[in-house]
Order: C-alpha cells, then structure tokens, then sequence
C-alpha cells in the first residue's frame, strides 16, 4: 500500500508499495501539477495547515480501512507510472484508526518508502492526526445527537440572561463552548438558564442559574446566553446511512404551494430558423453526445454551454414545448417582437432565496456576522436562510436553522477536494422541510468565504428567464464544472434535485472497483463506491441534474472567479472587475471586508458587457 501524489513542480514524490496507490489527478484523469481542492462546511483540529496547504489535502477517504490480515491483490499492468489511467483500486484505505497504529515519521517514510518532498510532512500529518480526526467525529457527533433528543433552543451570542429573582451555581471554568455550557445546566438540578463568556478575563467561564419570573437578556458582546434544553428526551432524524441521506423528503411538501414558475411564450408561431446560439454539449471529463452547429441555422438552439443567453438574428428567444434530438438541447423558437408573453412578471423572474451553510464558533460565523453588519450577500435577496450545526442567534433576529449533521469531513476523492455530499444533503433536507425557495424564482447557495453582489446576479437571472419552467435551469461557473462557492438553480432544478436524488445515487454509487481498474480515473460516469466517499457535493450535484433530469445547464464564465478554476481576470483577488458576480475565497474578516469595500465602489457594467 501507498499514497502517490504529485507536487507543484509535477514529482511524484511517494512510491508504491505492494501495489495499492491513489494519485493526484485532475478533473479529465491527467496528471495535475498544481494540485486544487476546494474548503469543506468544516473546521476541525485534524486539518491544520501545514506550509499554506491543508493536511487533507493528498487524503482519499476516511471513513474505512483495511483490516491487518488484508491480503493485496496484485493489480495488472500499474508499476509506479502516473499516466492518468492505472490499473489500481480507487478507494484508498490506509489511515489509521488507533494512535497506537500510527508510525514515527522516520519509521513512516522507510515503511513506506517515502521519497521525501516538500508535500511529504502534509501527507503525513494527516496519516497521523487521522485517529485524533475519528475521535472528534465521534464526540460530535453524540454531542448533537444529544442537543435533538432533548429539543435544545436557541444560543444567543452577544447577550447575557438576566433576571430581578435569581439563584447562581458556582460558576465552571475551561468550559470551550456555548453548547456544553447548556448541556451542562440542562443536567444541574434546578437550572433553568446560563451564560457562558467567550471572550475577555472570564473566557470559558459557564455561569448556571436559576431564574425565577420573568427574565430579559441584556446586552453583553462577551458572552453568549440561553436557556436549558428539555429533560424529556424526544425522537429525531439522524442519517445512519448514505440511503437515509439520499432520502429527501420530497413527499412532504405540499405541491399546491409550489410556485409554477414560467418564461416566455409566444402568441404566434415562432421561427426556428432565426436561432443564431451555439448548439453544443460538452462536459469534461467525458463527452456526452457531443455535437456543434457552430454559425448554422438549426432546428433547435441550446443556450447551455455558451458564455451569453440565447440570441436571435430577429425577435425574441422562446422556449417551446416541441421535441428537440437529444436530451442535451434546449428547445428554442425565435418569437416576432410584439407577440411574447410573460408567464412570470420579469420582476418575480428573477427573485432569489439564497441560503449558507457554515460551521459555528469558527472564522466562517465571524464573516457570516460581517456580512450582516454590511447587508451584503445573501442579507441582500429577496428572503435569505443561515444554516449551521448549531441553533445560534448570531445578531438580533438573525437565528440559524439546525442541520442534522457535524459537519466534519476530510478531503480526498477523485479530485482532492472536500468530501461534504453528506453534510450538504443534510442541508438540503432541511432547506427543503422549510419549503421558503418554493416562493422564489432562484435558490442560491454560496460559501461563507464567497464575496458575491446579488446586484449583479439578477439582471443575468432575469435574461434567463426562459428557462424557469419544467426541471427549470442552473447555473454552471467553471469550465470543469460546477464549483461549490456560488451555486444557483432555479426553484424548479432545486425541486428536481431533490425528487430524482434516490435515483441517481442508485446510478452513480458504483461498486468500488478494487483490481483491473484501467481507465477509472478518466471516468466519472459513476462514482468508485459510494458518492459520499467519493465526490464533493459540487460534483455531485452537477452529475445529477445534468445527466438525471431535464435541467438545462447555462455556463456564464462572469458568475466566478476563483483560485481552483483558473481565473481569467488578472488579479483577480484585487475583487476591481465590474463583471464578475462572486470572488472566492477570502476566508479572514479584513480580506473579505477589503473585496466587498471594492466590488461596491466599481459598480456594474452594462448588461452586453456583463455577458461577453
């Protein structure tokens, strides 16, 4: 067994032993020097950054391993060469569970023959904080199964509980969060509150009262304040497998109040022969009937992987209901100015719910509280949702909702990148429970560590308008697919997400192929094993809307600019380009409030230049 990896000047810098390997590969199978990957919903000790890169970084999969007695099958044809297509197993396997288990680091580098590069302390510190990664998981994990059971309510940061008649416990020192703060008064005798410092001489000091009457909280930025969680315990959610996370519950909503969102129409019959787009379906890494009509008239236009909306050379882009060859293309006419009808008000057309999931009591709740303190992001759509792994109030009136999940996760895959499918199906559960992106025309998620401007966003959704209705459209933001930072459906693709996620986990979970396994790596059809040891939430999404449902799939180069797609705005992190919707990432409160300040101050340029 081994992990190979590539380093930035393209060395392969961990050998093979005994023919068990992962390697570094980007998104077409190939060799990637410079490796990418994007930030998990997740903040834990296992993933500290060694030499600016984090120590999950060359990991693929933590949840299994092979036991001691494994026997290693001998894999044809793979000797140690990165060609981007091995005849290796996918799955990788070897990280510890038990601190007893992990080797001295000399010990490590001869066991397995290590040729030390300037990654090698990465991978690592990851091989051996992967024990301490377990165990946290574990203690979150009870630790939240803990707050559903017993109905805890909500944190409230920056107040402190106060009463005129009140009974104060000897107060507890080293206590490290809000949370055990209440858990532990939840399990005192008679206490019915608490308060719990953050910051300042009484850090990690919980307070443990019991107020009697009535009780207000009073203002305090040192301290966060609540009441007690139930005593009687109830029953709740919880996903004990992928089957459970797949199992959206559709079933729950109650379809008369879905919002039937429609585009343009025509009053005559259009012309199919005006359509001047593009007509083209690509997806790296593999192609799926792939064909162009390139400066052709065409039976049918689709406006899916173009860097503008559909155009006509006279009169106005109409979806219709007529068949076009393949499910790739987007059925269009061309209506005559003066005949088109708005099933849906171009004002409601382009209304956005926009949610954010983020860790609590981490750098991502400081950017989260900054974005509200400048109304920015997703405080700036039509309705907005904060989700987290906590119930916090973070500001007056500002309280998250609670996801059934710890939201750890390592990094690995495929393509190196954070392995959240399961955090972000939580999530999506309980956007869905909710039931609010059924009153918008557009769901918008994006990352904490995202500057976007929804300004700028919805002129372009309201020129999408003609694909609201049916499956409805999304919305992809990098030439290798769609990336987690900024993610936009509409209402109706969010919708088919969710009701067609049972089927394509039954296509895409692949079985994991362990021997003769050529060619896997060029592959992403279906996923080595399960998607959720496999793939980002991301990739995930974007398989399956594009491959298992009817939404069509509009690429608009302007929605991002990003360090993992290959910005193709000069300093780009300097956030000055009046075209682009969103930069990522900027991850402390300084950096991110320095690209807000100048995204404001450049404005919006005009709508032709926007899409160019």
């Amino acid at each position: 067994r081994s992990v190979m990896a590539v380093d930035g000047d393209g060395q392969v810098f961990v050998s093979v032993l005994e023919r068990r390997s992962v390697m570094a590969v980007d998104e077409r199978g190939e060799e990637e020097p410079n490796l990418t990957w994007t930030s998990c919903r997740c903040s834990i000790s296992a993933f500290r950054i060694v030499g600016g890169l984090s120590v999950a970084a060359l990991v693929v999969v933590a949840w299994q391993r092979f036991s001691s007695g494994h026997r290693f099958e001998n894999f044809e044809g793979f000797e140690g060469r990165v060609d981007g297509s091995p005849s290796m197993p996918l799955m990788q396997k070897w990280l510890p569970i038990h601190q007893s288990e992990v080797l001295p680091y000399d010990q490590w580098v001869k066991a397995w023959h290590v040729k030390v590069g300037r990654l090698t302390d990465v991978v690592y510190h990851t091989y051996s904080n992967h024990p301490e990664f377990v165990k946290e998981l574990n203690g979150m994990t009870t630790f939240l199964q803990w707050q559903l059971s017993h109905n805890c309510p909500k944190q409230v940061v920056g107040f402190d509980i106060v009463s005129h008649d009140a009974h104060h416990f000897k107060p507890l020192k080293g206590v490290t969060s809000p949370g055990q703060c209440q858990m532990i008064c939840t399990e005192t005798q008679d206490c019915n509150s608490w308060t719990w410092a953050k910051i300042g001489p009484w850090k990690y000091h919980c307070w443990r009262k019991n107020l009697k009457g009535m009780y207000r909280f009073a203002e305090n930025l040192h301290t966060v304040a609540g009441r007690a969680c139930d005593h009687q315990t109830r029953g709740y959610w919880w996903p004990h497998s992928d089957a459970d996370l797949y199992n959206l519950p559709m079933n729950l909503l109650d379809k008369s109040k879905v919002m039937h969102w429609q585009g343009r129409t025509c009053a005559v019959e259009g012309s199919r022969h005006l359509c001047q787009s593009a007509m083209e379906r690509s997806f790296l890494p593999w192609p799926l009937n792939q064909f162009q009509h390139h400066g052709q008239h065409v039976d049918c236009c689709a406006p899916v992987e173009m860097q503008q909306a559909a155009y006509c050379s006279s009169g106005t882009p109409v979806r219709t209901g007529k068949n076009c060859s393949g499910f790739e293309a987007a059925d269009f006419e061309c209506c005559p100015d003066g005949h088109v009808l708005r099933g849906t008000k171009r004002s409601e057309a382009s209304t956005m719910h926009c949610v954010m999931l983020f860790r609590a009591w981490t750098d991502e709740q400081r950017l989260v509280e900054l974005q509200h303190e400048q109304n920015a992001g997703i405080f700036a759509c039509d309705s907005y949702a904060l989700y987290s792994n906590q119930l916090l109030e973070i500001q007056p009136g500002v309280v998250t909702r609670r996801i059934h999940s710890p939201m750890m996760c390592e990094l690995g895959g495929q393509f190196i990148t954070a392995l959240n499918l399961g955090i972000f199906l939580a999530f999506y559960r309980q956007v869905i429970l909710d039931q609010e992106f059924m009153s918008a025309a557009w769901v918008i998620k994006v990352d904490p560590d995202t500057v976007w401007s929804p300004s700028r966003l919805r002129p372009m959704l309201q020129d999408l308008e003609w694909g609201l209705s049916g499956d409805g459209i999304y919305l992809n933001n990098c030439k290798d697919g769609l990336h987690g930072p900024i993610e936009i459906f509409s209402s109706g693709a969010f919708f088919a997400l969710g009701q067609n996620a049972k089927s394509c986990a039954f296509h895409l979970d692949g079985k994991e192929c362990i021997e003769h396994c050529k060619g896997v790596w060029t592959q992403t059809k279906v996923c080595n094993g399960p998607c959720t040891e496999w793939w980002g939430e991301d990739i995930w999404a974007d398989q399956c809307l594009w491959r298992f449902t009817e939404a069509k799939r509009v690429m608009i180069k302007t929605l991002l600019q990003e360090e993992h797609c290959k910005p193709h705005v000069p300093k780009w992190r300097s956030c000055d380009d009046p075209n682009t919707v969103a930069f990522h990432p900027f991850k402390s409160p300084e950096e991110y409030r320095k690209c807000l300040e100048e995204m404001n101050f450049h404005g919006l340029r005009s709508l032709d230049e926007r899409w160019s």
